[in-house]
């Protein structure tokens, strides 16, 4: 008896017929993606990748949570900014982060708010 079913399908489970969104009720081949008449395309500066954005830096060195940092970063940076997880001591107490600025302003506001007096 030969039957219509692939044995590579079943033996990997998959179906004969589809399901999902490849299935149709009706029997009809689903509508065509329909693609706008115009496409908007960005400006040349907000085209470059973020990093390119950054013109100054720190490396911070703390026991503070990179949230503290974050939201002080959210309230106050007025530009673009970035902070990553550089190093952690082996007691996972005393973190290094660095963090990016956009504007120098934002830079020297985070150093008058964090620096070690």
């Amino acid at each position: 008896m030969q039957t219509d079913s692939n044995p590579f399908k079943e033996q990997l489970g998959m179906p004969d017929q589809p399901k999902g969104d490849d299935a149709h009720m009706d029997g009809e081949a689903p509508e065509e993606a329909k693609v706008p008449d115009e496409v908007e395309v960005p400006e040349e500066e907000d085209r470059k990748p973020a990093r390119r954005k950054f013109t100054c830096g720190v490396v911070y060195d703390t026991s503070q949570s990179i949230t503290t940092l974050e939201d002080w970063l959210d309230e106050n940076c007025k530009g673009y900014w970035s902070v990553s997880l550089e190093d952690v001591d082996d007691a996972m107490m005393k973190k290094s982060f660095k963090l990016l600025f956009e504007l120098p302003q934002d830079k020297e506001s985070f150093i008058r708010q964090f620096a070690k007096r």
